[in-house]
């Protein structure tokens, strides 16, 4: 799903259950250089190769959107 963000088939995507380093580092990369936003969903940035290899959610978006998905999911 974060390669079809990357080469712009999709807009955004968001998963909300837990994810390791190594299931999402190179997704982030690929996003990333494609000019993609990759965050948690408070806005955070995702810092990989920390003590807790576990990341409780991320939205993966275009720039354009991403911002406003943070703020439409918020409770």
């Amino acid at each position: 799903r974060m390669a079809l963000v990357a080469d712009g088939r999709f807009d955004a995507t968001v998963t909300l259950s837990q994810k390791n380093d190594w299931d999402i580092a190179a997704g982030i990369l690929i996003v990333e250089e494609a000019g993609g936003v990759a965050t948690h969903l408070d806005g955070s940035a995702i810092i990989l190769n920390q003590t807790s290899t576990l990341h409780p959610d991320l939205v993966i978006a275009n720039r354009v959107l991403h911002e406003e998905i943070i703020e439409r999911l918020k409770v």
